[in-house]
């Protein structure tokens, strides 16, 4: 996630180039094929935003969004709750930021990369009349969950929680039809969003 890269000053002597050899020669020497591989660190994600377009009105455009520049211990977060219109459907898309640093780092993106590793999860709350299917799939066919299609019912009101997994297993039952249950991995992220359709 990180590119770090090292940089020297002035010039190295032909002594200490030939001490910086040995030494890359010795620890090569005393490296294990089974040593552990570095595990990548969790990245901060500060912001959650989910938009639906209305596939029959485009000028239907709401975004639910969940806001904690300082992340978890801090400030409370801010949360823009959504309101869709009933018996529709809505094309859905899915990002995740880090808007602490400068410039914004688009969490997204990663999440995309290693799709394998990763999976959006829908969770409705009783009285919320709101199915979602999954659009996208990783490399195995899997679902991934930053794209998808929510369709809703009559008017009502309740819960969405939206959860990001990490290393999920996409294949235990009802995980691909998106429900958390028997996923495992770890959260990265969960929103609660009341979502109003009417």
């Amino acid at each position: 996630m990180f590119n770090n890269k090292l940089k020297y000053s002035g010039s190295l002597r032909v002594k200490g180039l030939l001490t910086l050899v040995l030494t890359v020669f010795i620890l090569a020497g005393c490296s294990n094929s089974s040593d552990p591989e570095p595990v990548n660190d969790t990245e901060l994600i500060t912001t959650v935003n989910v938009t639906f377009t209305n596939t029959q009105d485009g000028s239907d455009v709401v975004i639910a969004s969940f806001q904690d520049i300082d992340g978890p211990g801090g400030n409370d977060g801010t949360t823009i709750n959504p309101t869709l219109t009933a018996n529709s459907t809505y094309r859905v898309e899915v990002a995740f930021l880090n808007e602490s640093s400068t410039p914004t780092i688009d969490i997204t993106s990663e999440v995309a990369t290693e799709a394998d590793e990763h999976q959006v999860f829908f969770e409705v709350g009783a009285g919320l009349n709101f199915t979602y299917t999954y659009s996208d799939q990783d490399l195995l066919g899997l679902p991934i969950g930053l794209v998808g299609s929510a369709t809703t019912g009559n008017a009502g009101n309740g819960s969405l929680n939206v959860v990001l997994v990490h290393m999920p297993s996409k294949t235990a039952t009802g995980v691909q039809q998106g429900d958390i249950t028997n996923a495992g991995g770890d959260e990265d992220v969960r929103v609660i969003f009341t979502v109003t359709i009417q």
